[in-house]
């Protein structure tokens, strides 16, 4: 369904953009301060997990832009906001005008629609699939 696949563009674009948007600047110069408030938190190998966050935040949201493996990479970006919830949003509480988990939770539930569906007719995963065999 052309609509279908529509609303499921809308959403990989969106969630990109959401993630590129946190995890270029830690790629590209924030790892360190992004390290630090994570040792803050008492996080064990902060400056390990710093990485890890950024190029799944990063590398993810260029795949949810581009419509590539879409169903896997969805779920280290779910796992990304479940550890955002744990480490920081919790303790605020569900508002997210107060610094709550409530946006995540919005997130979270829309990476669990593109497991379910996938990327959708307009990716390059469609693209790929359709190329014949040469």
């Amino acid at each position: 369904m052309k609509g279908e696949n529509l609303a499921l563009l809308i959403l990989r674009v969106m969630l990109a953009v959401t993630f590129l948007y946190h995890g270029v600047p830690k790629l590209f110069g924030g790892i360190s301060r992004f390290s630090e408030m994570l040792g803050g938190m008492g996080l064990f190998a902060p400056e390990f997990f710093a990485w890890v966050v950024a190029i799944v935040e990063a590398g993810g949201g260029l795949l949810l832009l581009f419509g590539l493996w879409v169903r896997l990479v969805s779920i280290p970006l779910v796992v990304n906001m479940l550890a955002a919830i744990y480490l920081v949003h919790f303790k605020n509480g569900f508002d997210f005008g107060k610094g709550g988990y409530e946006a995540n939770l919005w997130v979270i539930a829309m990476l669990l629609a593109l497991v379910l569906q996938g990327a959708g007719n307009y990716s390059l995963q469609a693209v790929l699939k359709k190329k014949p065999a040469s």
